[in-house]
């Protein structure tokens, strides 16, 4: 058994019964445009809903798919044809609770319409009939559309989720791209800062051997200072003494040239210290 025949049976439907609509298909149908252009008249003081419901693609398939309700087409493209209606009803922002009422009043509307043209042509006792059988049919669509229309807003929402998970994903993304090029950059930072603190480490400890090296150094220009002082001092004093002391004069002589020559070497090597510590 298909989906719609247990819905048919589950509403009392019995589509023997309504094999007189089939049979007057030509009739019902061209009744149903008129039907719903002059039902939507009665909508003007509902603009946010008669808007919607008189576009083309709207009006198109509420014509098609009451033409098969009011004429009983119950093959397996009815569920397929209010499926198509539900899915048009919410795509144009219809809401729910008006795509019920506007069913409920146009089914009124058509029973009252078909009643007299039924009776004349099958007799009072199997219009009525016909028509019982033709609004519990109404009422069993009605349920199709609202179901499918549940299902198409749960299926938008899906989407609107799937889209927000989407987009808070990229945006996510781009979040931990820029982080890690931050992180990047940062630890750059950090290993430049690290060399130069090694290099600053080196620099400084070579400054202070070269600072220690250049204290002795004037240290032993002082002490050669004060040596070549005496030195001067006792060769003034021999000067004036006798040709006996010519020997031990030259002797001392000497000693005075060695020691000007390790002055001049200190003070060469002061020279190359000062211009390390100027670098």
């Amino acid at each position: 058994m298909s989906d719609l025949s247990r819905l048919l049976e589950t509403f009392g439907v019995d589509s023997e019964i309504l094999a007189p609509l089939r049979a007057e298909r030509a009739h019902i149908a061209a009744r149903i445009a008129p039907l719903l252009s002059h039902f939507a008249e009665r909508l003007r003081a509902w603009p946010e809903l008669i808007g919607p419901l008189e576009k083309p693609e709207v009006h198109e398939a509420r014509v098609h798919h009451w033409t098969r309700v009011a004429t009983a087409q119950l093959d397996d493209s009815f569920l397929a044809s209010a499926h198509q209606l539900a899915e048009v009803f919410y795509r144009h922002d219809i809401p729910s609770q008006a795509v019920a009422v506007c069913h409920g009043t146009v089914s009124q509307a058509l029973i009252a319409d078909l009643q007299p043209y039924l009776a004349e042509r099958l007799g009072a006792e199997q219009a009525r009939q016909v028509t019982e059988h033709l609004m519990r049919l109404i009422w069993a669509d009605l349920g199709i559309l609202l179901e499918t229309y549940s299902q198409a807003e749960q299926a938008g929402r899906r989407r609107f989720i799937q889209r927000f998970v989407e987009r808070f994903n990229e945006e996510l993304e781009g979040i931990v791209a820029d982080v890690a090029k931050a992180s990047r950059e940062l630890q750059d930072i950090a290993e430049g800062l690290s060399r130069g603190a090694l290099s600053a480490s080196e620099a400084a400890s070579a400054v202070a051997a070269a600072a220690e090296q250049a204290t002795q150094n004037v240290a032993t220009v002082a002490e050669a200072t004060r040596e070549l002082g005496k030195s001067i001092s006792e060769i003034a004093g021999q000067v004036s003494e006798s040709a006996h002391f010519s020997e031990e004069a030259v002797a001392r002589s000497e000693k005075t040239m060695e020691t000007v020559n390790a002055l001049a070497q200190a003070a060469d090597d002061i020279g190359e210290i000062v211009t390390l510590i100027s670098k």
